[in-house]
């Protein structure tokens, strides 16, 4: 019940609001028809028995009013009009051919027009369900007719037969016309349809041809951009640091030396392919970008599979969520391995130019030293041939061996930092430092014994070993305790100390001499520099000394600090971790 209901009060929509109006108001009055027809029947029924053709005629009209819901549903709007023309008059000429003695009349033979001319003007539902209504009213109006249940109402005379007959040709003409008119209407609405669909073709075309420019462009562009891009050895990426999934473009597959098919693009597959001595960077660079979402601008090796280096330059930017965390990053990638390259050419190229001007002056400063003890030696023989006693030519021959040890001290000190400008390669084994505490002492005891100079020696047992080369350590601790001997005046000490602290292994070589003057001391470790207090000095220097101890200690990853007071003494201070290590 409740979808018959629901279908006898929907009714379809049309384009224009008028039309639906028009045909929500025809449905509703075919509606309430039907039920006050219903309620006429069931009076009849129960207050009048015996009416049967009453209530044949009013079966007739709910029959009729179904039939023009049915119609309602099926035709258009312009066939909706025609309908109800049709649908009236086959009415009329039903009821009349009712009262007038049912099949064989003319009201009858109007009914059949009005079939006829429906099938020029309704749809085929139209005709269709016209003619079963036309051929089951008629069939139980000749079965009421035969069994004489059909009361004659109207006569049929000529004149009748002659209005009912132009009544139903003024009819047909009606039809006709709303035939003629609804075809024309249909034809301007056709012609308006084709020409709004023409319209819309035309406008269809420019968009596809407008679309179809835009792709070309795109195209285009796309392709001079990854033309610029292969140019430029640069590449996209973007990581959805959600699901830890990324994605590149086809030219950052070419800078790490993939193929697509062949390299999975996860974190894991693009850290597998960083250089180890950049590994821990990135990952720690990786990690922050992971939990904070901070872009990063890093350069990193990686290496490719065929063994081959490149440097890369990676920039990114990054997406946060409405709550501010951290959800997507893109960026570009881009091989500056050319640019690296010519950067440690420039800087080899500097660090070449510097190494000739320092052995320019190397080799000016030397020459100028030699040149010192050599017209020393050549004074000496002079004065040695001259000589009137053997006390005498002892003397000249002992200042010759003096200028001969300097001369073999300096070609030896010029030897020693050249090898370590241009040959840095340290022999590392563990190296017990009291072991060559002990033995410098046993070196310049002699030495020290005789300006009665008293050498202290502070040794730290717990010391442990530092991997070093013991002969460049060696001449570390002999060049410092050398100098505190040299430059500490009789009765004074020197004091030799190793001990173990925050900072590593220490040794420290503190004396009671001269001390360094203040302005002195910024220049004590260049090369061929002698301060004012040794140039004043019996004792002679090369001057490179101290540029081969601070050079050596730093080879070793270790550090020097000089404290001095003049005339209260100097304290050299050697830092080396446990475990050193030779720097490339």
């Amino acid at each position: 019940m409740h979808r018959l209901l629901q279908w006898l009060l929907t009714v379809p929509s049309f384009s224009k609001p008028e039309e639906t109006r028009a045909v929500q108001l025809l449905n509703l009055t075919l509606v309430s028809a039907i039920f006050v027809t219903l309620i006429m029947i069931l009076g009849l029924v129960v207050f009048t028995p015996g009416q049967g053709f009453y209530i044949f005629i009013l079966m007739s009209l709910i029959l009729i009013y179904s039939v023009g819901l049915i119609m309602l549903r099926w035709q258009k709007y312009f066939q909706l009009k025609v309908a109800g023309i049709v649908f009236i008059f086959w009415t009329i000429a039903f009821l009349v051919a009712v009262i007038s003695g049912g099949v064989g009349t003319a009201p009858f033979s109007a009914q059949v027009v009005v079939v006829l001319i429906s099938s020029l003007v309704l749809g085929k539902r139209g005709v269709i369900g016209l003619t079963a209504l036309t051929i089951f009213s008629s069939l139980i109006m000749a079965y009421l007719q035969a069994n004489q249940l059909l009361p004659i109402l109207l006569q049929e005379t000529p004149y009748l037969t002659w209005v009912m007959h132009a009544g139903f040709l003024v009819a047909a003409a009606l039809l006709l016309y709303s035939a003629i008119n609804i075809n024309n209407q249909l034809i301007k609405q056709r012609q308006s349809d084709e020409q709004r669909l023409t319209d819309q073709n035309s406008l269809l075309e420019r968009e596809l041809a407008e679309r179809k420019r835009i792709e070309t462009a795109l195209r285009e562009s796309e392709a001079r951009l990854r033309l610029a891009m292969q140019i430029a050895k640069m590449g996209t990426w973007d990581w959805d640091l959600v699901t830890n999934a990324d994605h590149w473009s086809e030219e950052t597959y070419h800078l790490f030396g993939a193929k697509a098919d062949e390299f999975a693009q996860t974190l894991d597959a693009f850290v597998e392919r960083i250089d180890p001595r950049d590994l821990a960077h990135v990952q720690a660079e990786t990690q922050v970008v992971q939990e904070t979402g901070q872009p990063f601008d890093l350069e990193y090796r990686i290496q490719h599979p065929d063994g081959q280096t490149h440097w890369l330059h990676s920039i990114s930017q990054t997406q946060f969520d409405e709550a501010g965390k951290p959800i997507f990053m893109i960026g570009i990638v881009q091989d500056i391995t050319e640019r690296k390259q010519a950067e440690e050419s420039r800087l080899e190229l500097a660090f070449e130019r510097e190494r000739v001007v320092m052995l320019k002056d190397f080799l000016s400063t030397l020459s100028h030293d030699l040149k010192t003890p050599l017209t020393a030696i050549n004074t000496g023989l002079y004065l040695l041939e001259r000589a009137a006693t053997p006390q005498q030519q002892t003397e000249k021959i002992q200042r010759i061996k003096n200028q001969t040890l300097l001369l073999e001290k300096l070609m030896q000190d010029a030897f020693t930092m050249s090898r370590l400008d241009y040959a840095p390669v340290l022999n590392l084994q563990p190296t017990n430092l009291n072991n060559l505490a002990q033995h410098v002492i046993e070196q310049f005891y002699t030495q020290a014994e005789q300006k009665q100079i008293q050498i202290n020696l502070e040794l730290d047992t717990a010391l442990p070993s530092v991997s070093a080369d013991q002969d460049d350590l060696l001449r570390v601790f002999m060049n410092l305790v050398e100098n505190a001997i040299n430059y500490t005046p009789e009765s004074g000490s020197v004091f030799l100390s190793t001990r173990s602290g925050v900072r590593g292994v220490t040794v420290e070589v503190r004396d009671t001499g001269i001390g360094i003057a203040i302005e002195d001391l910024p220049y004590i470790f260049n090369r061929f520099y002698r301060s004012t207090q040794a140039r004043t000095q019996v004792t002679s220097g090369t001057g490179l000394g101290l540029a081969i101890v601070k050079r050596i200690v730093e080879m070793h990853e270790g550090q020097i600090e000089v404290t001095t007071k003049p005339n209260v003494g100097s304290s050299f201070i050697v830092y080396l971790p446990p475990n050193v290590a030779a720097l490339p």
